[in-house]
């Protein structure tokens, strides 16, 4: 099988630079999967689980902030992102505090529920909810 080769990218430096098979990401319009051979495409992405798989082993990454996938020439795939984590980056007590925190924030929020101050809040909550279903992985 014809191979990928994957780089994940954060303003901290490369997080992921390998060969892969295949790869999934979290699109603002829903997961889609890339194989060997995809057409070029640019995607925005949400806060959400990438997944990665190199022969039979599966990687998962957590995505957060906003961010974009690019599938380009030669099989290359680029994703952009704000924030990354893997499973051993995750502190599942602390993020099921930041998780309750911002859901309670979000229930007693009475601004502008189109506002940034909300949008951030939602955000907050998203990226720990990813970061949960990662340690649950």
């Amino acid at each position: 099988m014809a191979s990928l080769h994957l780089e994940v990218v954060t303003p901290r430096g490369v997080v992921v630079n390998k060969d892969i098979d295949e790869v999934t990401v979290p699109g603002t319009l829903g997961d889609f999967g890339i194989l060997a051979g995809h057409i070029p495409v640019l995607s925005a992405l949400r806060t959400g689980l990438m997944s990665y798989r190199s022969g039979n082993a599966v990687e998962h990454l957590a995505l957060g902030g906003s961010g974009y996938a690019e599938v380009g020439a030669h099989d290359r795939v680029m994703v952009l992102t704000d924030e990354s984590a893997t499973s051993d980056d995750v502190d599942t007590d602390a993020v099921r505090a930041e998780l309750e925190e911002a859901e309670s924030e979000l229930q007693h929020f009475e601004g502008d529920p189109q506002g940034a101050d909300y949008t951030l809040l939602r955000q907050r909550a998203d990226w720990a909810r990813a970061r949960l279903d990662l340690a649950g992985k």
